[in-house]
């Protein structure tokens, strides 16, 4: 069965270096490309090549702009490449975006902080009530931020690049799975891999879990461990070409619970 790829409005206008788009009543998604994060947050040509740069002992002094708190610095220098740097602070700038959107007279950005749960889920601190997801991918980071507190969410972005998929199928999906994906198809391929991390996420297992146990049957219904879950919103994206976004909506898993405010 052939994957839908639902179309997705982004606002472009009102933020600069993110985009805003909402993709279901009460869940707000936030897109940064790397490329014009730099241009307005780090216009240094010395990190121009930052996929293969070496890290960079940062202060507040290097921003062009606010963005991070003395802590988030610090916290960016802990990492051993620059890659992972600049992705990072992407992800930052896109959930506190979606933090500040909430109110008009909110927090500046420096006072906007993403926590993480005891299993490594982000949430902002100011709101742990409210559900988030953060992912990257090659050009681009992307935060989701859902308004319903009895909701849980997981969002998985990924870029098309050159795999061995029939190696990927024997080991990160099901022979169920393997009898109903073709190979050549790399975008059905693309749309089941990502629903498998959005639904961890929105779990929040992590990845310690096996993929083959989570299963994308027909078009977009997820099985774990051989009972399909009920209650879940799926939505398989396309913002860009060759990029495919999933999103795994649907109540809060009781091994999820709600952080403390700090």
């Amino acid at each position: 069965m052939p994957t839908t790829y639902d179309a997705m409005d982004i606002d472009w206008h009102r933020h600069h270096a993110c985009g805003l788009g909402t993709v279901t009543n009460g869940l707000n998604l936030a897109i940064v490309p790397v490329k014009g994060f730099l241009q307005r947050y780090l216009p240094d040509p010395a990190i121009d090549d930052w996929r293969r740069g070496r890290p960079l002992a940062m202060t507040a002094d290097d921003f062009a702009r606010p963005l991070l708190a003395a802590s988030e610095i610090a916290r960016v220098n802990t990492f051993k490449s620059l890659k992972r740097q600049i992705e990072w602070m992407a992800g930052r700038l896109a959930a506190k975006t979606l933090g500040q959107s909430l109110a008009k007279d909110g927090p500046a950005i420096t006072d906007l902080k993403v926590a993480h749960d005891p299993h490594g889920a982000p949430y902002l601190q100011h709101r742990p009530d409210l559900p988030l997801s953060i992912s990257h991918a090659h050009d681009y980071a992307v935060a989701g931020l859902h308004h319903d507190t009895g909701t849980a969410i997981g969002l998985d972005l990924e870029k098309h690049q050159p795999l061995d998929i029939a190696l990927m199928l024997r080991t990160a999906f099901s022979a169920r799975e393997g009898r109903q994906l073709d190979p050549a198809d790399r975008a059905r391929f693309f749309a089941c891999w990502t629903l498998k991390e959005a639904y961890l996420k929105y779990l929040g297992r992590g990845f310690r879990e096996s993929l083959k146990q989570i299963e994308i049957i027909g078009n977009t219904r997820i099985v774990d461990h051989g009972k399909p879950v009920a209650g879940l919103t799926v939505r398989v994206l396309q913002p860009f070409p060759t990029y495919t976004l999933a999103i795994v909506c649907g109540p809060r898993p009781s091994t999820r619970q709600v952080p403390a405010e700090t």
